[in-house]
């Protein structure tokens, strides 16, 4: 065994759900699905249904479905995420040509968080962090445009599609919305003696275009949970089906199972170089 092509449930569930959607179009998940994307996987009155948000299902379906063409659907799911994480390479690069950086500094800073963080890792696997990033770089682009009607509908769509990717960006993002909030929405003027606070009142109105990503996660959750208010996150884990368990023999409860084995090292090397499933080379 080389190793499994899915090695985090981070990536099996949500690839999980594109198998659901695209090969059974049902939006809960089949037995096996739920086996193998257990335990980020939640269970409802006989349903099994994916704890993640569905937005990052939704951007790699397209690329699934153009690489089952080739019977190819996983890799091709995988580029997705690998094109964002190329996408947030240029979008780093063009933020610091806007704060007045020069373009070699820029493109250092591009090419140190690319190749030299773990963002690199994540470029191979199917989970929110690159899209996360999108949507943060997005915004922050965003701020630099001219305050208008659009600019604000285009921040606002942004930042509340943001929320189908991962509920934890409403908090990652939240210091975003407050520079465009204390910058364009309210006003603040210091008198000598007194303070005059004015909030512009079209700009407050457009919030509501929240309730355009907020409604399509309402809906789909109407579908899994039957509740839009209902969220898998909250519901009991299904952790797995139980399997039938070898009896260890003496030799092996005997041995001393260490983290890091050096015997399996070289058989390691060739996973992470020339593995047909994850090998960097290939």
């Amino acid at each position: 065994d080389a190793g499994q092509a899915f090695e985090s449930s981070i990536a099996r569930g949500r690839y999980a759900l594109v198998l659901s959607l695209v090969e059974s179009g049902r939006w809960d998940l089949s037995p096996d699905l739920a086996q193998f994307g257990s335990p980020d996987v939640a269970r409802i009155g006989g349903k099994y249904i994916s704890i993640f948000p569905p937005g990052v299902a939704f951007l790699v379906m397209p690329f699934y479905l153009l690489g089952k063409l080739v019977n190819m659907g996983q890799l091709f799911s995988s580029y997705a995420i690998a094109l964002v994480g190329f996408v947030n390479f240029l979008l780093l690069y063009k933020l610091g040509i806007k704060l007045k950086m020069s373009k070699n500094i820029s493109l250092l800073a591009s090419i140190i968080f690319t190749f030299a963080s773990n963002a690199l890792s994540y470029m191979v696997v199917i989970s929110q962090h690159h899209v996360t990033t999108l949507f943060m770089l997005l915004t922050i682009h965003t701020l630099f445009l001219k305050k208008s009607v659009w600019k604000h509908i285009i921040f606002w769509l942004l930042y509340g599609a943001s929320v189908l990717v991962d509920w934890p960006n409403i908090i990652l993002m939240f210091p975003i919305v407050l520079y465009l909030v204390f910058t364009e929405i309210i006003n603040i003027n210091l008198a000598p003696q007194r303070m005059k606070l004015a909030i512009t009142t079209w700009a407050f109105a457009l919030i509501v275009v929240l309730l355009v990503p907020v409604g399509i996660y309402g809906a789909y959750n109407i579908k899994t949970t039957g509740s839009p208010y209902l969220f898998g996150q909250v519901l009991p884990r299904f952790t797995g089906f139980e399997k039938v368990q070898k009896k260890a023999t003496e030799t092996f409860s005997a041995k001393r199972i260490v983290p890091f084995s050096v015997e399996k090292m070289p058989f390691g090397l060739f996973i992470l170089l020339f593995g047909e499933e994850r090998g960097v080379l290939f």
